[in-house]
């Protein structure tokens, strides 16, 4: 545990190749941390049918700040999906310790991106299992839920979030799922705000 804050929010705007975190203290009303685990791909010269995932934790301002772990995988391997996913727990776990997180608030599913839905689903399932082990308590929001407690519009762009979290927070950051955490994490704030009954 580095910061000991006894009411920790965390905020998860979750996916395979971006996931944003942010930790919100209620009590003072501030932000403590924010980043996003943003993936890379880097071809492997020596072994043609190989690639490396390289995955970064990244700032608001959109400086890498550490790599967290780089990995080898096969194409064809089935189980490299899921190892992404354990990296991506993982990284939400070592957040969990760091902080002394007390509760959490993550994006549900969107129904309207098909493509994807399948694989955030997965890392949902994970992180919900995780958080149970944990015995830490959750909330999950519809993304139309999110935006509409954020900026009063349920159909938000990307842009108009993080615009409302500028606003809102004096959070400047240019990173769409930094701020889909941030709403997340500091959402009972925000329901006060927007005068909003959940």
């Amino acid at each position: 545990m580095l910061w000991g804050f006894k009411m920790s929010v965390m905020g998860i705007d979750q996916s395979t190749r971006g996931t944003g975190i942010c930790i919100w203290e209620p009590r003072s009303k501030e932000i403590i941390y924010a980043a996003k685990l943003e993936q890379t791909t880097k071809s492997n010269k020596k072994t043609m049918n190989k690639k490396i995932l390289i995955f970064h934790e990244t700032g608001v301002s959109g400086r890498k700040i550490r790599e967290v772990k780089p990995f080898i995988v096969k194409d064809g391997n089935p189980y490299y999906k899921i190892q992404r996913i354990q990296l991506i727990v993982d990284w939400v776990k070592s957040m969990i310790s760091d902080f002394d997180v007390k509760h959490i608030n993550i994006e549900g599913a969107s129904f309207g991106s098909r493509g994807l839905m399948v694989d955030i689903g997965m890392i949902l399932g994970c992180l919900e299992l995780t958080f149970t082990e944990l015995k830490i308590p959750y909330n999950e929001y519809p993304p139309k839920t999110v935006k509409k407690y954020l900026t009063g519009n349920g159909n938000a762009t990307k842009p108009d979030m993080v615009a409302a979290v500028e606003q809102i927070f004096q959070l400047e950051t240019a990173i769409d799922d930094i701020a889909d955490a941030t709403a997340l994490a500091a959402i009972e704030e925000l329901k006060k705000l927007r005068r909003v009954r959940p």
